[in-house]
This record gives C-alpha cells, sequence and structure tokens, in this order.
C-alpha cells in the first residue's frame, strides 16, 4: 500500500485519536466528556471535509461559549486539527505564511514562561488553551481554506452566526426587560462582538452585491441596534474605526466617491441616532459615559490594570513575571490588552512578535482587498482591524481567536492574489513573447 493510500485510509483515524488525546490532557476533561467529543468528532470531520470554511466560521464564534466543561470550540478544534492533519499527510504541507511563524515564535515564549511562572496551574492552562484553540485558529486557513471560496463559507457562517445570536438576544432581553441586551448563554461582550462582526459583514456584502442590498442593510441595522443595546464600549469603537478604514480604502480604490461618503455619513449618523433612541435607556448611558469626566468604573479598572501592567513590565523587561503572572498580583487574571498582557508576563520579545504578526497581516489584508476587490477581502481586511481593537480592550491571548483567524486567512488571500498577479504576468509574457516572434516571422518574410 503507497503512503499516500495509507494516509487516505488511516490519516484521519490516527489524527482524530491524537487530537483528542492532545486536548483531554490540555483541558482535565471527564471521560463522559471525552466519550462525547469522540461520539461527535466524526460527524464534524465529515462536515469538514465538506466545508472546512463554515465550519472554521463556527469555531471562532463560539470560541466564548461552553457546555459543561467542554467548550464548544474546542470540539470543534478536534474536528478542524484532525482533517488539517489528515490534509498534510495526504498532500503534504503547504507553504507557511511570516505570521504564522511568528504566532509560533510567541506560543513557544509564552509556553517558557510558564516555567518560572508564580501562577504555575493557571499558566498551564494557559498554554494548553492558547497551544489548540490559538493555533487552531491560525493553522486551519493556510491548509484547509487556500482559495477565497472557503473564506466566503468562512464569512457566511461568521455573519450567520452573529445575526441568530443578535436577534435571540433581541428577543431574550425584550422578554425580561434586561436593561443591557444578552442571551443564548453567552455573556454581552459575546454578543456584542457577534454582532459587530455581522455587521462588517453585511455592510460589505450589501457594498459589492446589488441584489438583495436592502434585505442586507436592514439586518445591518438590527445587529447595529442589538450592539448599541449591549452597552459594549470596545466592540462599537472597533466597529467605527473598521468602517472608517474600510471606506478611507474604497475611495483610495476608487470604489466610492466622496458625494457618496458624505451621503451614506448622513443616513449612518440619522440611524444611530433612531437606534440609540430604541435602545436601554442604561446601556446607551453606558456608551455615552465615555464622554464625560466620569468615564465609568469599567473604564477606570481598565486604566489601573494597564498602570499595574507597566509597572510590572518595567520590574522585568526582558523575562516578564512569567505566563499567568499578572494574576498573581491582581485580583482579575489579565489586564483586558494582549500587549500589556504580554508585557507584563513574558517580557519584550512577545509584544515584538505580536506587534510584527499585527502589521504583517494588516499589509496583507490590505493587499488582498485591493486585489479581489470584493465582498471576501473586504470583510477580512474590517473584521482583522475590528477584531485587533476588540483584543486591544477586553479578553486575553485565549479569547482572541478572531484576531488569529483574520490574521491567517489575509496571508491566505494575499497569497492568492499574488499567484494570480503571477499567472497574469506569465500569460502576458507569452503572449508577449508570441507577437515578438511573429513580427520577426513577418519581417523574415
Amino acid at each position: 500500500m503507497g503512503s499516500r493510500s495509507l494516509a487516505s485510509t488511516w490519516g484521519p483515524v490516527f489524527s482524530m485519536l491524537l487530537v483528542v488525546a492532545m486536548l483531554a490532557l490540555a483541558s482535565n476533561w471527564s471521560l463522559e466528556s471525552l466519550l462525547v467529543v469522540m461520539a461527535f468528532t466524526p460527524l464534524l470531520i465529515l462536515l469538514t471535509q465538506f466545508s472546512a470554511g463554515a465550519v472554521f466560521g463556527v469555531f471562532i464564534m463560539a470560541g466564548m461559549v461552553e457546555v459543561g466543561e467542554v467548550r464548544i470550540a474546542a470540539v470543534l478544534a478536534v474536528a478542524l486539527l484532525a482533517v488539517a492533519l489528515w490534509r498534510v499527510l495526504d498532500s503534504g504541507l503547504p507553504e507557511i505564511p511570516i505570521t504564522t511563524l511568528l504566532f509560533a515564535g510567541l506560543v513557544i515564549v509564552v509556553a517558557a514562561g510558564a516555567a518560572f511562572s508564580s501562577m504555575p496551574d493557571y499558566a498551564i492552562e494557559k498554554v494548553a488553551r492558547l497551544g489548540t484553540l490559538g493555533v487552531t485558529a491560525f493553522l486551519v486557513p493556510p491548509i484547509l481554506m487556500r482559495d477565497s471560496r472557503e473564506v466566503a463559507r468562512f464569512a457566511a457562517a461568521v455573519v450567520a452566526i452573529g445575526i441568530v445570536l443578535s436577534c435571540a438576544a433581541a428577543a431574550i432581553s425584550l422578554a425580561s426587560g434586561a436593561q443591557r441586551f444578552a442571551g443564548l448563554g453567552a455573556e454581552t461582550l459575546t454578543i456584542a462582538r457577534a454582532a459587530s462582526l455581522s455587521v462588517v459583514g453585511l455592510c460589505t456584502f450589501a457594498f459589492n452585491r446589488s441584489s438583495y442590498r436592502a434585505v442586507l442593510v436592514a439586518l445591518a441595522g438590527v445587529c447595529t441596534w442589538v450592539l448599541i443595546a449591549t452597552g459594549s464600549r470596545g466592540p462599537l469603537l472597533g466597529l467605527i474605526i473598521a468602517a472608517v478604514a474600510t471606506v478611507g480604502m474604497y475611495m483610495v480604490q476608487k470604489r466610492i466617491t466622496v458625494g457618496a461618503v458624505v451621503v451614506g455619513l448622513a443616513g449612518v449618523g440619522v440611524g444611530l441616532a433612531g437606534l440609540a433612541v430604541v435602545s436601554p435607556s442604561q446601556a446607551t448611558q453606558r456608551i455615552l459615559m465615555v464622554f464625560s469626566s466620569n468615564p465609568g468604573t469599567s473604564v477606570l479598572v481598565r486604566l489601573r490594570f494597564l498602570e499595574g501592567s507597566w509597572r510590572l513590565f518595567k520590574s522585568s523587561p526582558i523575562l516578564g513575571r512569567g505566563t499567568g503572572g499578572f494574576a498573581g498580583v491582581s485580583n482579575l487574571r489579565y489586564p483586558h490588552n494582549v500587549f500589556a498582557e504580554l508585557a507584563s508576563e513574558n517580557g519584550i520579545v512577545p509584544v515584538v512578535l505580536l506587534m510584527a504578526l499585527v502589521i504583517q497581516a494588516i499589509r496583507l489584508a490590505t493587499r488582498a482587498m485591493g486585489g479581489l476587490r470584493d465582498s471576501v477581502g473586504d470583510f477580512v481586511f474590517g473584521g482583522l482591524l475590528l477584531s485587533l481593537v476588540n483584543a486591544l480592550f477586553s479578553g486575553d491571548l485565549t479569547t482572541n481567536q478572531p484576531l488569529y483567524a483574520f490574521a491567517a486567512i489575509a496571508a491566505v488571500l494575499a497569497a492568492t492574489v499574488s499567484g494570480s498577479e503571477c499567472a497574469a504576468a506569465r500569460s502576458s509574457g507569452s503572449v508577449a513573447s508570441d507577437h515578438g516572434v511573429l513580427s520577426s516571422g513577418e519581417s523574415r518574410a
């Protein structure tokens, strides 16, 4: 039996057992939970083979949801990593983007920091989560999503889940009279992140497609209303920055006129004012507090945590206090800023790695957006900026999978654009060569 046949026959089995064993050790699952995961994994593997992009989108959106002791994202990671390993066994390792190598270096530094952590149990848990969920977010796109069709399925899954979560949160919160929207077991921040990603996707789809544009805009309005009604300021700020940057790129690429931008801004302003009126008063007041002399407890606490992170960094700028070390000197586990978290716990090296990763990812997303000029490239560009802002204001290294996913997908799309440009250059070169031979022949005749 050839190696290719061997990989096709036993690759999925070995991959599934390997990944399940790794995640079981990493997450300390009980036997019952492990059996549940193994029962659902074959079905998820089949779904992943049918549409890796869609399953990957569900994985990214499920990052904050838990059922019992098992995170849904971890179960999806089993299927995604199993199929990815199978694909590598069957087809070989694809070209690895520089962003993936930078992330691998970051994971290695964080793992090494667990060796001298003052919170060893938490450090091991953190490394395990980063090494499974984070690595899945970075490895799957270059292996299983090598063309824009899979990325389009990823975008559709993310947007669809965001719409469902937004509508469910609105229905549940209105029925209960909640002053900040949440629901379906998801926290307010999770709903806000899902809604903001859906708004980015729906707006880019509406801009690039004339069909169903009114429906897409209406759904974007609903998701924006839910985002405002959550009272979460980080995702709202991220959406504003992503929208401004995306429209700016449209103007640079001459895909939109200044007049259209002015009319659009007027419409958005009127729409936001109307949505704020029908949103719960507590949520809108929480958002508007940012512009007052008292921005609220949440902002002040975050500022104190940033100050604490800076003091920890100055005390040990090279190695940091060890992975999870921030939790040892604070009543929270992390400072709600990934750069401050890395600086205080692991020193300057991972901060530089993450900064280089983000800069490279933005460059690649810009290239993909300019080369593709479609809703897929636009969504990845906007989603990357939105996820970056979220990572600066909430969550930690292990809960910001959207940032890692969009960075990895940007590299995939940029490679697609480069491949198309190279193919076009070779084609034009051969045509020019043919014309040269023809002209020479004519002159000789």
